[in-house]
């Protein structure tokens, strides 16, 4: 399917199985979650972590090269609180591609199209695992 024609659904289902995909690659168990939970993931990585999808099928472009993320819960338009969820994971279809990153309180996320590099999701989701464990 062209990526230009991708509902917001369709999107969001192809970047859940995208970042589920990657962590059983890594030798994890993520648990896809049912609709009432604020949350898409749950994995169990020796410490727990909700993991909140947020993908894009937009393509970035020389004159803009980032991703633009809506970070507020898709149902109310209101901020995740940080009981919440523990990290939020970007995804561009355009380079199947993941990033993890933290909860920030913020309506809308950019993030550089550069991070989304093989080398950058694994260690992403290394550096959040880290600072959870330090909490």
């Amino acid at each position: 399917m062209i990526l230009s024609k991708l509902t917001h659904q369709q999107t969001g289902n192809i970047s859940e199985h995208l970042v589920k995909y990657k962590l059983l690659s890594w030798g994890y168990n993520p648990i896809f979650m049912d609709g009432f939970s604020a949350y898409d993931i749950f994995v169990d990585a020796d410490v727990p972590v909700r993991v909140q999808v947020k993908g894009t099928a937009r393509k970035a472009t020389k004159e803009r090269p980032c991703y633009q993320f809506n970070t507020v819960q898709s149902i109310n338009k209101t901020l995740y609180k940080e009981n919440q969820i523990d990290v939020f994971c970007f995804v561009s279809l355009e380079k199947e591609r993941i990033f993890f990153d933290f909860c920030k309180k913020v309506r809308c996320r950019s993030v550089k199209a550069a991070m989304f590099t093989e080398e950058q999701e694994y260690a992403s989701w290394l550096a959040v695992l880290d600072k959870l464990r330090k909490q």
